[in-house]
């Protein structure tokens, strides 16, 4: 064996290397045993690397010695006290923190690729930032990530390849039975989850076209569209499961009971301990054909009505019959920063009994009041037809075959809005259109990482409830907390403002003032 010394942009590096012959050109030949790194002092065989820092080569021996500081050469000193980069550090030290303190590293491990480094830094990515996947090799640079995930690769072959392993269905199905059991290990002794299941539809940015998606028209506009079933605890808030499934081309089809009963059937058999609370199916889902089964079967569900469709005429009775009397104190509910009045009224929906829920949203009815208003001015509306859109407006009706009391109405309702949020393809910059997901695979690989990203979001906002602070007062000033890293690999944090001290607080963790280079890297 021999000390082989090489030139790479500017550097000189040395690795150790075993001499041989060629069997078939009989020429000589040399094979790399192991890299020492960069070389301090070629004489004294000084080299220096991440791990050891400076230190002696003894070739005979085959060791590595630790040197003295007098041994080391003054430009090796000055080189490893001078600043080499400028990193963002708090955001992205907490979420790798916080996914160790929630243990959630043990069912990510359980969807692990062959690319864990690159895993892991997409993640902290998709939970930090709402911007598009093909920024993440920016965000990498300047961020500490880059330290604690030395081995991932952000661009845009590296990203389509991990999306893609993610995207596989058995991949798929070891997490979820690694992270149901980690929902169940939440719930007090002998008690199930109770779940909210959701179906809605997504469109996709550029009409992407395959197999999954169908052109709907739904709400008053037509895209190409697909199907998501989503799952949450109704207990925590925390989502369970998801599905991801073909789009049907009408809103409120045979299919998406299909969808929804077979997601049933795979939760009850697949996974133990899950109990359905409610069915939650978008405002244009109903219809009287799709829903008879639903009633038939005694399957509990709660739905928003639109101003269209079979139900229109029950509506209209409905509203004009008790609309008058609505707006009573008696009937108020107040939450989620909105003001509703709500009123109860049992009636019969194909021949079962179910309950309807008159509603008048005060926030909504000054929008919509502030619309018409602009309306009328643009078009000349007359006094009468002003009157009456003012007198309609923020009314709408709920309906369920569950007896739930008008004040736990729209915290059950507005799951769907959190689900939905999840999953918001179109809307944030962790879409399918930047992160080159022009398939199935990629596609569900791209929802699988973003669910995972939502439930440590979720995890860390419960956390800050708990603590009564404020989640992205934190985040925003953890963004501003920077390191330094030096030549000799050491980094040097700066300290936390008052937010950020509360975040480590909330997580029972201490702000470190330095860190090693073995320390920089994540555990995961």
């Amino acid at each position: 064996m021999f000390v082989h010394r090489y030139t790479k942009k500017g550097y000189q590096y040395a690795e150790v290397c075993e001499a041989f012959r060629d069997a078939q050109t009989g020429c000589p030949r040399r094979r790399t045993i192991k890299t020492l790194g960069r070389v301090i002092d070629w004489d004294r065989k000084l080299f220096k690397n991440r791990a050891l820092g400076v230190y002696h080569y003894n070739l005979k021996l085959d060791t590595c010695e630790p040197v003295k500081a007098d041994v080391i050469p003054e430009t090796a000193e000055r080189r490893g006290r001078e600043e080499k980069l400028i990193l963002r550090f708090g955001d992205v030290f907490i979420i790798d923190q916080g996914i160790n303190r929630f243990g959630l590293h043990e069912c990510i491990n359980a969807a692990l690729s062959r690319h864990p480094q690159t895993l892991y830094a997409l993640l902290c990515y998709y939970v930090l930032e709402r911007d598009a996947n093909s920024r993440a090799p920016i965000w990498y640079e300047g961020s500490f990530a880059r330290l604690l995930y030395p081995g991932a690769g952000l661009g845009s072959q590296e990203v389509s390849t991990l999306l893609e392993e993610l995207g596989d269905e058995a991949l798929q199905q070891r997490f979820f039975r690694s992270y149901i059991k980690y929902c169940l290990r939440l719930q007090p002794p002998a008690s199930n989850v109770m779940i909210d299941v959701m179906i809605d539809r997504t469109g996709l940015p550029g009409s992407i076209h395959f197999p999954l998606t169908a052109v709907v028209k739904h709400n008053g506009s037509i895209s190409r569209e697909l199907r998501l079933i989503c799952v949450v605890d109704r207990n925590s808030g925390l989502p369970v499961y998801f599905r991801c499934i073909a789009g049907s081309k009408t809103a409120g089809s045979i299919e998406d009971l299909a969808a929804l009963t077979t997601t049933l059937a795979e939760l009850r058999l697949r996974h133990r301990g899950l109990e359905i609370r409610y069915l939650l199916p978008d405002a244009g889902d109903y219809t009287d054909e799709a829903f008879r089964p639903l009633l038939e079967q005694d399957i509990p569900f709660l739905v928003r009505l639109t101003q269209a469709g079979s139900h229109l005429r029950l509506c209209g009775d409905l509203m004009r019959e008790h609309a008058p009397s609505l707006m009573t104190a008696d009937n108020l509910t107040c939450g989620n920063g909105r003001c509703v009045y709500i009123k109860k009224v049992s009636v019969r929906l194909l021949g079962y009994p179910v309950s309807a829920y008159i509603c008048r949203d005060m926030e909504a009815c000054c929008a919509e009041g502030a619309e018409v208003t602009a309306r009328a001015r643009e078009r000349g509306l007359q006094f009468h037809e002003v009157h009456a859109a003012l007198e309609s407006a923020g009314y709408f009706m709920m309906l369920s075959t569950a007896d739930i009391a008008p004040a736990d109405l729209l915290s059950i309702y507005n799951t769907r809005q959190d689900l939905a949020q999840i999953f918001d393809l179109a809307g944030n910059g962790a879409g399918p259109e930047p992160a080159m997901v022009h398939d199935e695979l990629r596609l569900k690989g791209h929802l699988l990482l973003s669910f995972i990203g939502a439930v440590v979001r979720h995890l860390l906002v419960r956390r800050a409830r708990e603590a009564r602070v404020n989640l992205q007062d934190m985040l925003a000033s953890l963004r501003f907390q920077n390191c330094k890293l030096f030549g000799d690999g050491m980094v040097v944090v700066r300290e936390a403002q008052q937010w950020g001290s509360a975040c480590y607080k909330m997580l029972d963790l201490q702000c470190p003032l330095s860190l090693g280079p073995l320390e920089q890297r994540s555990r995961n």
